[in-house]
């Protein structure tokens, strides 16, 4: 059974807090996040849920948080090129699952992508090519507007 929890980005504030209780309209619309003494209201919050699983360093994933994924390649025992490069991927639930979001790419499955150990593909086995969760779309915009350009 997967743990069901949440974090929230306030605006008004700029920092990520965790939720004591949410509080739903009758429409089923979640209105205000209580956090601790903090009360966020609507528009003034964003609400991530845990996804239940964890990246290849034991950290928690959670909607919104940013999958590092370096790319390049690697002649059977040398070492990395200069060639190697780094795209960021956003964790989104879309079409009733988590996953990942990379341009170019779409929506893959994040459970996927973790059985495989954080490996995409036919890439080797090392660490150079496994994804880490490098921060968030919140906390680290700059990461998503660097792979823009």
């Amino acid at each position: 059974m997967r743990e069901i929890k949440f974090r929230v980005w306030s605006r008004s504030q700029g920092y990520m807090d965790l939720p004591t209780s949410i509080s739903i309209d009758d429409s089923g619309h979640v209105d205000h996040v209580y956090c601790y003494g903090d009360d966020y209201a609507d528009g003034d919050f964003e609400l991530m849920q845990f996804t239940g699983l964890r990246d290849k360093n034991g950290r928690e994933i959670y909607e919104g948080d940013l999958f590092e994924h370096k790319f390049g390649y690697s002649v059977l025992d040398d070492t990395p090129h200069s060639e190697m490069g780094v795209e960021y991927g956003v964790v989104v639930f879309a079409d009733g699952r988590f996953g990942v979001r990379t341009p170019g790419w779409g929506v893959r499955s994040l459970r996927d992508l973790l059985s495989r150990k954080g490996h995409l593909d036919d890439m080797p086995d090392s660490d150079l090519f496994k994804m880490i969760i490098a921060g968030n779309i919140f906390e680290n915009p700059e990461l998503l507007e660097a792979e823009i350009k």
